[in-house]
């Protein structure tokens, strides 16, 4: 996939067509039952969370390593910044030529993911970045941000599953910036990582040895290799580890669909694992199956056993429909989704034109589909008619296994990298909590069952 930089922004090969966002998700909210694409992001408007960059004011205090790229406002917060900041490996190798300069500042790094800070000053606009371990292209980008200091210079962090990989404690680590049409040139050709070695081309390339042992990481892998009928998948390995746990899935055939509503996860006392929706696929054009990596909650616990419980048949159209509207006021507050699992709400904060829902899910959430500010009346809209609208983002705090609904209210249309403007006075705080005094939940009624019969338990002792 490329991974291309605009002024530092992400430059995908999508349009953001924000008013047809706008539109599915006003038709969300007004909780009309519709059926749903299978395979995309956080529901409806979170569709375009990968595209747009939601600032979240963060910054890392620590002795050593300090990672600059958080010492800014405008740093979109990516993983436990507690935890990147005591595990990573300070590298600071710079690059220059042709009036470019490329820095890599810090790695991170563990068995289940990778992150990458990096600072680029170009005069020109636009620019491909790939990394590789030890020759193998890392190919599980999860998540992505970066934004300007100044006219040409950023600041970029990626985020990557290397769950499928096998990173040995000290690896070859590689990464290359380059203007597109010199990517798109090698990109084609099989022998793509040997092509950027011998290339005279003008590419920024940094290489670095970077151990695992050295960041202190501690992870448990256990290699299971244990295949699953009744969803044609082999569970492969399950890793639990300081900077998230997963399942790596091996899918015997190629399926759009979420891995979280193919089946559940039970330890071994019989409770609920949830799965976080940050679901990567990866395979090749031609390919007959596919691996995926999904993040599970365990924080850092390891279970003596895991059982994957399948679903039944899924309904045809899923019923979505919309819970009471629960004052603000009230919280924390738990609200029911059926006799399985329940969301527990346990803060909102309104900021300046910001509100943040924290929540956490107990037991199994299937059918979840969406966390929302609204009136005393049950009533939201994406888009008002001052032209003010909302984007949405969800962070996941490992460490406390919950999780926080970010709607951030801007004005006018996100250009091509995502960029947005703020709807500062027109949203304040205060308007905020007078417009939304209450917050409520969509989710899908009527789930599939649980095919007990048909679960599979996997030794993890």
């Amino acid at each position: 996939m490329s991974k291309r930089l605009k002024k530092l922004g992400i430059s995908t090969e999508l349009k953001i067509d924000t008013e047809s966002i706008i539109q599915r998700a006003n038709t969300q909210l007004g909780n009309i039952a519709v059926p749903k694409n299978e395979f995309r992001g956080y529901r409806k408007i979170a569709v375009i969370a990968a595209v747009i960059a939601i600032m979240c004011i963060v910054t890392a205090l620590a002795a050593d390593n300090i990672i600059s790229y958080f010492s800014d406002s405008k740093a979109k917060k990516v993983g436990d910044i507690d935890v990147l900041t005591q595990y990573n490996e300070a590298i600071g190798k710079t690059v220059s030529e042709n009036g470019k300069t490329f820095t890599l500042d810090n790695l991170a790094t563990d068995d289940s993911y990778l992150y990458v800070f990096f600072t680029l000053t170009a005069p020109d606009s636009e620019y491909n970045i790939e990394c590789f371990i030890n020759g193998e292209r890392i190919r599980n980008w999860t998540s992505w941000d970066n934004y300007m200091i100044d006219e040409y210079t950023g600041k970029g962090v990626i985020k990557a599953s290397v769950a499928d990989m096998e990173i040995p404690e000290k690896f070859d680590f590689e990464i290359y910036c380059m203007d597109p049409l010199v990517y798109d040139s090698y990109a084609i050709d099989d022998d793509f990582y040997s092509k950027l070695c011998e290339s005279d081309e003008d590419i920024l390339r940094i290489s670095t040895t970077a151990s695992k042992a050295q960041i202190k990481t501690g992870s448990f892998v256990k290699t299971v290799d244990k295949y699953i009928p009744a969803i044609n998948s082999t569970i492969e390995k399950v890793i639990i580890s300081p900077f998230g746990s997963q399942l790596v899935v091996t899918q015997h055939e190629i399926n759009r669909q979420y891995m979280y509503d193919r089946f559940a996860v039970l330890d071994e006392n019989g409770e609920f694992i949830n799965m976080h929706r940050e679901v990567s696929r990866i395979f090749e054009d031609g390919d007959t199956e596919e691996t995926r990596t999904v993040p599970i909650f365990l924080n850092g616990r390891v279970p003596e056993s895991i059982t994957i419980i399948p679903y039944g048949e899924k309904p045809e159209i899923e019923d979505i429909i919309g819970s009471d509207a629960y004052p603000v006021k009230n919280f924390p507050v738990e609200i029911d989704m059926s006799d399985r699992g329940k969301v527990i709400i346990t803060d909102v904060r309104y900021l300046d034109s910001r509100i943040e829902i924290d929540y956490r899910l107990e037991g199994n959430t299937y059918g979840l589909d969406m966390i929302y500010p609204v009136t005393n009346e049950g009533k939201s809209e994406m888009r008002s008619s001052d032209g003010v609208w909302w984007l949405n983002e969800t962070e996941y705090h490992q460490s406390t296994e919950s999780f926080t609904e970010i709607f951030e209210f801007v004005i006018g249309n996100a250009d091509r990298n995502g960029n947005t403007v703020s709807a500062g006075e027109l949203r304040s705080s205060s308007i905020l909590r007078d417009m939304f005094p209450a917050v409520k939940i969509s989710y899908q009624s009527n789930t599939p069952e649980l095919d007990y019969d048909n679960a599979v338990t996997i030794d993890l002792r």
